[in-house]
């Protein structure tokens, strides 16, 4: 229906709109949308997708976590060719003046590892203040790790210890980005290395006082 090529498959899943506009039933746009789109998807792959010059194209592209496994050039054993295998997949995205707001995190679950995504996205100046944290399969991304780290020979003893506690294991091996701008030219830094899991936000103040 929006001229998109297909971005991901799944064996079972829901799609929940909460979604209004205050116009005519077939005038819905960036401008005037407003509500909730929840999605959930079981047992699936992701297809690495190219941008393009339409808004909606741009932004599934964003959203697509293969190209950022692509992009960050992060090593997960279960990627294949061009497909990124995954568990599950679930988060809740709030329309509103314009703007695209993760009240819940986009997270996805893979059969080793774990990719997730908050923050605030304008449809009209097509610019993002976003997060996104990856937790990588340690046996194969520790030393990448340990490289940005300075090559910190603690790093390892730390690597050690921590395999007794699975949420330590998880926290050592997480690394948070900042991505900020324009979508065609967006702003990658790494925020921390022991990143916590992403969690549900509240609305921001502006769109919040409008409700």
């Amino acid at each position: 229906g929006f001229d998109l090529a297909p971005v991901a498959d799944s064996e079972s899943g829901k799609f929940v709109f909460d979604l209004a506009w205050q116009d005519q039933p077939w005038n819905v746009s960036k401008e005037n949308i407003t509500g909730n789109f929840q999605i959930e998807l079981n047992n699936g792959d992701f297809y690495r997708s190219p941008g393009g010059a339409g808004a909606a194209l741009k932004l599934v592209s964003l959203f697509n976590f293969a190209n950022w496994l692509k992009r960050l050039q992060l090593d997960f054993s279960d990627v294949v060719g061009q497909n990124l295998a995954y568990n599950n997949l679930q988060g809740t995205i709030y329309f509103d003046q314009g703007n695209a707001v993760f009240l819940d995190p986009l997270k996805m679950k893979m059969p080793s590892g774990r990719m997730s995504m908050a923050g605030t996205f304008n449809l009209i100046d097509e610019t993002a203040e976003a997060q996104l944290v990856a937790t990588l399969p340690v046996a194969t991304n520790l030393p990448w790790v340990v490289a940005l780290l300075g090559g910190v020979p603690a790093a390892a003893g730390v690597y050690i210890t921590s395999k007794i506690v699975q949420k330590q294991v998880d926290r050592l091996s997480s690394i948070s980005y900042e991505l900020t701008g324009p979508w065609d030219d967006i702003n990658i830094t790494v925020d921390k290395i022991f990143a916590s899991e992403l969690e549900s936000q509240p609305l921001p103040d502006a769109l919040a006082n409008d409700q």
